[in-house]
């Protein structure tokens, strides 16, 4: 598309139509920076069969402070979502040699979630937090931070459009879990936001945590995180699902529910788009935000992990350009100051 950006986003019967990925996306587009150094022989990747769980071991003490740490593999049982496959290792392959022939990154994102991935009025671009990461892996892989085809995608859909090929991967304020990983067939690139869920509730509505909310309607997303915390039955809430956590704070307004739980990020995106609104209580979970990416897809997930670890590192002030710079543009004001993620965890 001459913009980068997909009006709309196919159907599963028409990504199933569409064929293999390679047929429905291929073609040969401009090769920038990077891409004579990725578009290399189609190689299979050492140590990693296709399909296979990824080896995310239990960590040993944190890396200290700007210093990645590599950590032996372990059992399934112990998984440490923390960690990620190393950036310093084989970067050829066909996920991205098609990725560089095509010329374009195909990126799922969402366009509702207000500071992370959502269009301005004032030109309908999509911009925020999450947009910057797929800015800079497209800057790496293509020499062109433009070359990107965004398809939106709703928090249900994100596993599904991976699965059927429909995007290269997803950034898209998505929890990395080994859960996810084993039931998706998914990896998730080294972390690169920490959240939780977290209460939105209407000013004076009284209500201080999810305690004040037992027998009361409780919105989230549908296939979220959140969804999942609200199935605990300690919490003896009526659970409210939505396509959208967007479409939850909109029942929130109408006052068909009396409260959302959705990730401490969004929901101070939220506040910050209706004032009458808060977030309140305690994080109830801690949450890691990564790029995921399809299992077999080993080359990309390298290169994602490369472009993160750098952009954690930079000190950069230029919005996009660096973690921190990022952040103090798109999420300080609402979120207060915070600094970028710990050093990166790697198994090769």
């Amino acid at each position: 598309m001459a913009t980068g950006e997909a009006e709309g986003y196919p159907s599963a019967g028409a990504a199933a139509d569409a064929g293999p990925r390679a047929a429905r996306r291929g073609g040969v587009g401009r090769r920038g920076r990077s891409a004579a150094a990725l578009a290399v022989a189609l190689a299979v990747l050492p140590g990693v069969a296709a399909g296979a769980p990824s080896p995310r071991s239990v960590a040993p003490a944190a890396a200290a402070a700007g210093s990645a740490a590599a950590v032996p593999a372990a059992a399934a049982d112990d998984c440490d979502p923390r960690i990620s496959l190393n950036p310093d290792g084989p970067i050829e392959g066909p996920d991205v040699e098609e990725i560089v022939q095509r010329g374009t990154l195909v990126a799922g994102v969402d366009q509702n979630s207000y500071l992370f991935g959502y269009r301005q009025a004032s030109d309908g671009q999509l911009v925020g937090f999450d947009i910057d990461i797929v800015k800079a892996i497209a800057e790496e892989l293509l020499g062109d931070e433009d070359a990107v085809e965004y398809r939106t995608v709703s928090t249900a859909r994100r596993f599904e459009a991976l699965r059927n090929n429909e995007v290269d991967l997803m950034v898209r304020t998505v929890t990395s879990t080994c859960e996810r990983e084993e039931i998706e067939g998914v990896d998730f690139s080294t972390p690169y936001f920490t959240s939780g869920q977290q209460l939105l509730v209407p000013k004076g509505s009284g209500f201080t945590s999810i305690a004040d909310l037992a027998g009361r309607p409780v919105c989230t997303a549908e296939g979220s995180t959140g969804e999942a915390e609200l199935a605990d039955p300690a919490h003896r809430v009526e659970v409210v699902t939505t396509g959208e956590q967007l479409d939850c704070l909109v029942r929130l307004q109408r006052g068909l529910v009396d409260a959302t739980l959705s990730d401490s990020a969004l929901q101070a995106g939220q506040a910050a788009q209706d004032p009458q609104m808060e977030a309140v209580g305690p994080l109830l979970t801690e949450e890691l935000y990564g790029v995921v990416v399809d299992r077999d897809d080993q080359a990309l997930l390298r290169v994602v992990n490369g472009v993160l670890e750098r952009w954690f590192a930079s000190d950069s002030t230029e919005p996009g350009e660096s973690w921190r710079a990022s952040y103090d543009f798109w999420l300080a004001e609402h979120m207060g100051p915070a600094e970028p993620p710990p050093a990166p965890l790697w198994h090769d």
